[in-house]
């Protein structure tokens, strides 16, 4: 099992805040999430210089309607809940070169 270092937010807010004191090495983030959604959160991500190339995996309950508006917003995969958390440390070996670490809170 991979060791990685996970830090995690209330709310899309407090995510963006989170990810502009240090631009971690991946996010995975919900689309319903309350004070901003997780689309805004991946379109304010998308326009920050250091974090433009950053992967993020969307987590969704809602369908593969969803799942292609989060991929056409930006997002490099989609899971959908109940997640299945063999497929997501696939996903994030994936997307993550190797020795680096999650550092996304």
């Amino acid at each position: 099992m991979q060791d990685y270092t996970v830090y995690t937010a209330e709310d899309g807010l407090e995510a963006l805040k989170l990810v502009q004191l240090d631009c971690p090495d991946l996010i995975i983030t919900d689309l319903s999430m309350p004070n901003m959604d997780g689309k805004e959160l991946i379109r304010r991500v998308r326009m920050m210089p250091p974090c433009t190339g950053l992967p993020i995996i969307v987590m969704t309950a809602f369908g593969s309607g969803d799942e292609a508006a989060a991929r056409r917003g930006g997002a490099n995969q989609t899971i959908a809940k109940p997640i299945d958390y063999e497929v997501l440390l696939q996903q994030i070996s994936q997307l993550l070169p190797a020795g680096r670490f999650l550092r996304c809170r």
